[in-house]
């Protein structure tokens, strides 16, 4: 009987605080704070704190030594992060970064740029980056 009147009265603050409860069983819900949490240890070059952001899959594959090796993910100075889109795709999402980025080798002025990465739940529910691309972060050529 407590339990209920102790409910109804959270329900009650809640309902008249204007504030919305969302429901986090399904869909995207927690994804976009996840990546996000992702892009500020990315952002502040702090490879570690990103590691764990990684699905088991990809974290099987490459060692914590290996990852922080990688140099090129922490190349530039990024700054104004947002996550532009996140759309469906398969058993994933595919999320979508802009940023800008400084690189003065190339310009004096901040460049924009734009990180398509996908997203999925593993097997714990956490959300995770799914793996790091192998390729350079340049285009090929013609």
């Amino acid at each position: 009987m407590v339990e209920r009147f102790v409910l109804a009265a959270c329900v009650a603050a809640i309902a008249g605080s204007g504030m919305v409860v969302a429901q986090s069983n399904s869909g995207t819900a927690g994804l976009e704070q996840r990546v996000l949490q992702y892009w500020a240890r990315r952002q502040a070059k702090d490879l570690p704190a990103a590691y764990p952001f990684y699905c088991q899959p990809y974290r099987s594959k490459v060692s914590r030594d290996q990852f922080i090796q990688m140099t090129r993910l922490n190349r530039f100075d990024m700054k104004d992060l947002k996550v532009a889109s996140i759309t469906p795709q398969d058993d994933a999402f595919s999320v979508t970064i802009t940023f800008r980025y400084l690189a003065p080798m190339i310009s004096d002025q901040p460049l924009e740029g734009r990180s398509p990465e996908l997203w999925k739940r593993d097997a714990d529910g956490t959300w995770c980056r799914v793996e790091e691309p192998a390729g350079l972060p340049f285009p090929k050529g013609r």
